[in-house]
């Protein structure tokens, strides 16, 4: 696919189109961005998804002054390039095409760029669909967005800000990332080996809600575009805090999961679960209220029925819930297994018999549900044994400087917690080849995970290094670490850590 420039060119009242590849007259005619400075042009970039990433789109521009790109690829992460003319923003975007989880995308998306030069950050996703439907009172298609002029573009970017705001409104009840906007914010689709961020786990949220309600996106962007400042949008999905019963368990998780295959095995039929599983693929789990279950392997669909199980075992509510299934088949017994883990919002599906004369067997996981952002706590104690901890988890704070624990690894030190509610709390650095920086921090648990220096987190800063002869000593002064899982906020951290040198 190859980006194209196509210039819309008004004299008096003729419409003259040109294609700008290869033609002199024409680029100098219509300001090829090859012949504009780099300081006026505004390079855009962003990630289009639907909760996983478009891949193989085609990206489109249409911009101020009939200024109109054509041909902008999506890589295997659903992001994409270009960029305009300062002179041309702003410019209403879309994507169409391409594949959605290796199946073919049949739905285009919008969005839209501010006035401001420089760099932007354009996400292009179902939100920011919704967004301009705020923004436009109209539902957007490719034929709005083959319409649109100089003057409703810039009366819709006016109108931008507030649809942001009543979308967010409107969104209040899910996981929102902090300051959302979705059309700047970071958005990580998630791909196989790599989790999506909040924005990418926002839109799974969506998605199951549709589905759960009964609902389309397409019913949702009418909403929107009827009632922009206060549109009703479906209930997100519950908190999934855990289920008491086989009825409860199904009517809570009822929806269409995408997991990843972290495993798959089978005996007697060399490589063949791998070849309905391939290792790290994107799947689809179908669970259905009355406890059916089928999961869209390569090349056919495998169906668990519920009047064919026994419930053999359910966790009780707040804790890990695991269901297993057994069915006599005419050569072994066949089982399924779903566990929920509430403290990280995973499901696991684990099915197995699913081949013939062959105990067949495949795990799947994926994030269904993001932990509420955590409540700040109050600071932890002041006792100068003790790390102190800012809108940290309550049970961050069991920290004494002595927690250290031995791990042999050079220039990587570890310290642990007693056991808390979302099990051992960790406190990990890892240290320049001479000791002397630290090249990433992380603290975690089950539940929540904060770092720096880390990928998408804020620099290491306030860690002093001190050596005695015995001892390894980390200082924090205030530092702050930014969340990475189960959290939207970051924390600061203060206080001393001994460990003995290894």
């Amino acid at each position: 696919m190859m980006e194209r420039t196509i210039k819309h060119l008004h004299v008096g009242k003729i419409l003259t189109t040109g294609i700008v590849i290869g033609m002199g007259l024409l680029l100098n005619a219509c300001g090829s961005d090859d012949n504009s400075g780099a300081s006026t042009n505004t390079t855009l970039s962003g990630t289009a998804a639907t909760g996983a990433p478009i891949v193989g789109g085609d990206v489109k521009l249409s911009c101020l002054s009939g200024l109109v790109k054509i041909g902008i690829p999506t890589n295997a992460n659903g992001q994409w390039s270009s960029s305009v003319p300062n002179a041309n923003l702003p410019c209403a975007v879309s994507v169409s095409g391409g594949t959605v989880l290796g199946v073919a995308n049949t739905a285009s998306q919008f969005s839209a760029t501010t006035t401001t030069p420089g760099t932007q950050t354009v996400n292009i996703s179902p939100l920011t669909s919704l967004a301009l439907a705020a923004a436009t009172g109209v539902v957007p298609t490719d034929s709005w967005f083959t319409g649109l002029n100089d003057g409703s573009l810039q009366t819709l970017t006016s109108a931008l800000s507030a649809a942001i705001t009543a979308l967010n409104n409107a969104l209040a009840a899910y996981a929102l990332p902090a300051n959302f906007n979705p059309f700047s914010s970071l958005l990580t689709a998630a791909v196989a080996g790599q989790t999506g961020n909040n924005y990418d786990q926002l839109l799974d949220q969506l998605q199951i809600a549709l589905t759960t309600s009964g609902d389309t996106l397409d019913d949702l962007l009418t909403e929107v575009a009827s009632n922009p400042t206060a549109p009703s949008l479906p209930a997100p999905p519950p908190a999934h805090d855990g289920a008491t019963s086989f009825s409860n368990f199904f009517s809570t998780f009822a929806g269409d999961y995408t997991l990843t295959v972290t495993n798959v095995a089978s005996e007697g039929v060399s490589s063949a679960a791998a070849t309905l599983f391939p290792l790290n693929s994107s799947r689809v789990v179908h669970l259905k209220t009355n406890g059916d279950v089928s999961i869209d392997a390569v090349g056919k669909t495998i169906t668990y029925k519920a009047v064919d199980y026994n419930q053999d075992f359910i966790g009780a509510a707040d804790t890990e819930n695991q269901l297993r299934y057994r069915t006599k088949d005419t050569n072994a017994w066949l089982e399924l297994y779903i566990t929920y883990k509430p403290s990280t919002g995973e499901l696991y599906v684990s099915p197995s018999g699913f081949l013939p004369n062959s105990e067949g067997f495949a795990a799947l996981k994926g994030k269904i549900f993001v932990p509420p952002p955590v409540v700040p706590a109050e600071t932890c104690t002041t006792a100068d044994d003790k790390l102190v901890f800012t809108n940290g988890p309550t049970d961050f704070c069991g920290f004494t400087r002595s927690a250290s624990a031995t791990n042999g690894v050079p220039h990587y030190y570890q310290f642990t917690s007693a056991t808390g509610a979302h099990g051992v709390t960790w406190v990990k650095f890892n240290l320049s080849a001479d000791d002397s920086t630290v090249e990433s921090a992380v603290i975690e648990n089950d539940a929540y995970a904060f770092g720096c220096n880390a990928v998408g987190t804020t620099p290491c800063e306030g860690i002093t290094i001190s050596n005695n002869g015995n001892f390894v000593q980390f200082i924090l002064n205030d530092t702050e670490m930014s969340p990475t899982f189960g959290s939207t906020q970051s924390i600061t951290v203060g206080g001393l850590l001994m460990h003995p040198l290894l």
